[in-house]
């Protein structure tokens, strides 16, 4: 079959009935576009591509699918994302919760639904929108909130930027932490003035627990440990 001057110049591919994000200025989003040689040649509506349509064209059907540049996609963790939501995790990022009070009562009743000892993990908070820490620029979060609703359960929560976690005493106690424990290459275990653990881990201090998070639960609390 002879080659038609049309076919030299129609799209390899056409995706039609979609939602093109197309990260322009505007941010717009279409309806179709056109692929040639691994290149788009043309994004608009359905209408649009009829003439950019040849004898070998694929013709894709998105129905209502969403398309992204994939350039967008320098540096991302979809997985640990996913991982990292509810159910599987709980959520205390701001504005789900506005204060330590808050977080508490969510690691309590998370408890309710747990077997003894198994873990509550979570990922968000940070003590800069907590109402306790803003009233007072001292006061951080630490095992003493945690522990009178989760006696019974290791309790692991890392904060926004992954570079620190809240921890309970049961949490502490599995990981082996105690008083003397030096604290870890690249990384440390909050105390007071007088040596005592506050509940917070810095960095690599949060590596040394997330050994004894089992393999499913510990997936959500990768974030940070690079």
């Amino acid at each position: 079959m002879p080659v038609k001057k049309s076919d030299l110049f129609s799209a390899d591919a056409i995706f039609t009935s979609g939602k093109i994000v197309t990260a322009d200025d505007r941010f717009s989003v279409s309806q179709a576009v056109a692929v040639k040689n691994g290149i788009i040649i043309a994004v608009g509506t359905n209408a649009d591509m009829t003439s950019l349509s040849g004898r070998y064209t694929r013709k894709i059907d998105l129905k209502g699918a969403t398309v992204l540049p994939g350039i967008n996609d320098s540096h991302c963790h979809i997985s640990d994302w996913a991982l990292s939501r509810p159910p599987l995790s709980l959520d205390v990022l701001f504005p789900v919760v506005r204060s330590v009070s808050d977080i508490v009562q969510m690691v309590a009743a998370k408890t309710r639904d747990l077997q003894p000892g198994e873990w509550v993990v979570g990922e968000g908070w940070d003590e800069g929108y907590l109402e306790e820490c803003l009233a007072d620029p001292n006061r951080k979060p630490g095992k003493a909130d945690l522990d009178p609703v989760s006696q019974n359960n290791p309790v692991f929560l890392v904060e926004y930027s992954g570079h620190r976690a809240w921890v309970n005493s049961l949490a502490i106690s599995l990981a082996g932490i105690t008083h003397d424990t030096p604290d870890p290459v690249g990384g440390r275990f909050g105390r007071t003035s007088t040596g005592e653990l506050t509940g917070l881990l810095y960095e690599r201090g949060s590596a040394v627990m997330r050994a004894f998070i089992p393999p499913l639960v510990q997936c959500t609390a990768q974030k940070g440990d690079h």
